[in-house]
């Protein structure tokens, strides 16, 4: 398998956007949501006796039911498929179920049934299902395989079938959903031990090949078809606000209606042959604040008339048009509010099928807490800003005055650790061609799943002076567009620091940005792509908790003090005895070998270097830096 470093839509953007455009985006090699879940108790699943065997992943996920199914690779997720016939999908990739890559070549996720005893059950057995490659994910290659196994009476397992993927491009979110079936007949398979199982073949490098499943349905007496009753939701609506995924509580109380959306967007799938209808009686939307159990809105009908009539194998997609209102109560009850809106779906019509009932309902929460979010906390991709001094900035309006005290950065893994390379922490107000009001100069990416930090996936930098460490916060007045972003500090293009990028979140492309010369500035809009990326700015007087590089240090066994520096000697501490450091080396900001010399002991001595800011690198006898430090030079 081809290791999948780049995807080609960035090549679409880059004609689009002027020549000296230098962004580029990846496919990430960790996910987050994976590793931060509690990992299920895995438990040997009781034998089923009866069909039909359902499932079509409605369920939350990360990890598939443990009543239907005995391992927990796959990823259950309702970002990733492109129009699924129902609401979650089984995701199949190069990931592990801790969320991180495989690093094998021909390896990926497994999903395997419950035992089902299919001796005492009548035959015309069929195992049906729906499966889409690529989705908003990267398209497997025709070396990639989704393959289908059954396990015969001598606890073998037996191909029966086998999808390739397409040889196109990468990153189109073209191809639908297939319906396909196998029929059980073969004697072999009708025993009390039955299992079926699919699973992947990828490159193992990460959040690559992807296959998506949906609606596997084992049933008996009746012929296989992608028409059967169930009326599904097929994607989760839209939170209560109209311009975020999440803002501060101080701004969501002042104006409050104007920050509420005035429509909902649903999609409903019906599966039956022939047109059917779904009452507007019990078929509900309702909003409620989750801390205080307070309700916003109580049940209320969604369908405009009686009754909703759906044509067969079609998918209907409604404009729900609604006047929202939260109550000064609510507003007012905590600086942290989470509002859940749910929608019903209810049938006229005697029930679906059996075990498709989870798709009639779907909650969608939205966070108001102390930072500002355009994105859903999963990046599907990631962005990177090729080359030294290339920016990117995401706009946000003020609605009161407030403080900005934080940002938080979603740094997902992509091949490679960029934890040694630096970037400029940006802010400016009202307009990217002025200069920054706040820069945090030569940080480095902090991978938050070494670490405790405030906002999940999340790596929290406060404003801050990097020489003196005392904290800088950026007032925002009332009613005031602002801007947080990065400047690529280190030169490197391919492997550049990467930021999240959620794909799914969409109409937002035009408050990304991004510039080579910080005077020319271009939307993420002219160039027809669309998405949130990952940075949020916190808000508030109280200063946020910074994700800690102490435990980095500590993890390596190095740390050096005093820093910053004055006297010019550089004590050295080695906590770990295994590293044997082999010579030190010491560059300025633009790179520059200032300094290289063998270890000789506890200390530094930097006599010959002037006031400024630096990198110390360490050594190891096979000539691997172990450690990287930001050291400051004072007078």
């Amino acid at each position: 398998m081809f290791l999948h470093r780049y995807i080609s839509i960035a090549i679409c953007v880059l004609c689009i956007f002027p020549l000296s455009a230098q962004i580029e985006f990846y496919v990430p090699t960790y996910n987050y949501k994976i590793a931060e879940a509690k990992q299920p108790e895995l438990k040997r699943s009781i034998r089923l006796d009866t069909l039909p065997f359902v499932d079509d992943f409605a369920l939350e996920g990360p990890f598939p039911s443990q009543d239907r199914w005995i391992d927990n690779y796959v990823y259950v997720n309702t970002d990733l498929a492109v129009s699924p016939p129902s609401v979650g999908v089984a995701t199949f990739d190069g990931l592990d179920n801790t969320g991180s890559p495989y690093n094998t070549d021909g390896s990926g996720d497994t999903l395997t049934s419950m035992e089902i005893n299919l001796d005492v059950i009548p035959d015309d057995l069929h195992l049906s299902y729906f499966i889409q490659p690529r989705g908003f994910g990267e398209q497997p290659e025709p070396i990639d395989s989704l393959i289908l196994e059954f396990k015969n009476d001598l606890g073998e397992w037996v191909m029966q079938t086998a999808y390739t993927g397409p040889d196109s491009t990468l990153f189109s979110a073209n191809a639908e959903f297939m319906f396909d079936f196998i029929r059980i007949s073969s004697n072999e398979f009708l025993h009390p031990n039955f299992q079926f199982r699919f699973r992947n073949t990828s490159s193992g490098v990460g959040a690559v090949d992807y296959w998506h499943l949906d609606m596997v349905r084992l049933f008996n007496n009746r012929a296989p078809s992608s028409s059967f009753n169930d009326r599904a939701f097929q994607n989760l609506s839209e939170g209560i606000l109209e311009r975020y995924s999440a803002m501060p509580a101080a701004h969501f109380r002042v104006g409050t209606a104007g920050h509420l959306r005035d429509a909902f967007t649903l999609d409903i799938f019906n599966h039956d042959d022939q047109t059917r209808p779904i009452a507007s009686v019990n078929s509900v939307m309702e909003i409620a604040e989750l801390n205080s159990g307070q309700t916003v809105m109580a049940p209320v009908q969604y369908i405009p008339s009686n009754v909703l009539n759906i044509p067969a194998g079609t998918s209907l997609q409604l404009n729900i048009p609604t006047t929202l209102s939260v109550s000064s109560a609510i507003a007012n009850s905590s600086d942290e509010l989470v509002f859940e809106t749910r929608f019903t779906i209810a049938d006229n019509i005697a029930g679906n099928e059996a075990g498709l009932t989870n798709n009639n309902v779907i909650r969608t929460q939205t966070i108001v807490d102390d930072y500002f979010a355009y994105d859903d906390g999963v990046s599907e991709i990631s962005i990177l800003a090729q080359g030294a001094g290339t920016n990117i900035a995401v706009e946000y309006q003020s609605s009161v005055r407030d403080t900005l005290t934080a940002i938080a950065v979603q740094f997902p893994h992509i091949n490679g650790d960029v934890s040694n390379q630096f970037f400029n922490l940006k802010v400016w107000l009202n307009d990217l061609t002025s200069e920054p009001v706040y820069e945090g100069r030569l940080l480095s990416p902090i991978y938050v799943d070494r670490f405790v930090d405030t906002l999940q996936g999340f790596t929290t930098y406060r404003l801050e002076d990097p020489f003196s460490g005392e904290l800088q916060p950026v007032i925002i007045p009332e009613n005031t567009t602002f801007y947080v972003g990065w400047e690529q500090v280190s030169n490197e293009f391919e492997d550049a620091i990467p930021v999240g990028f959620d794909i799914t979140t969409q109409n937002v492309a035009q408050y990304n940005f991004f510039s080579t010369n910080e005077v020319d500035w271009f939307d993420f809009a002219g160039a027809g792509f669309d998405g949130a990326i990952c940075m949020r700015p916190i808000m508030g007087t109280e200063n946020a908790i910074q994700t800690s590089v102490e435990d980095s240090q500590a993890q390596n066994g190095i740390s050096i003090f005093p820093n910053p520096n004055s006297t010019r000697i550089l004590n050295v501490k080695i906590e770990d005895q295994e590293n044997h450091i082999k010579e030190i080396m010491v560059l300025d900001v633009a790179g520059r070998m200032m300094l290289r010399q063998d270890w000789g002991g506890s200390q530094v001595d930097l006599q010959k270097l002037p006031t400024g800011i630096y990198f110390i690198n360490f050594v190891d006898d096979n000539n691997n830096i172990i450690c990287k430090e930001k050291l400051i030079l004072q007078l």
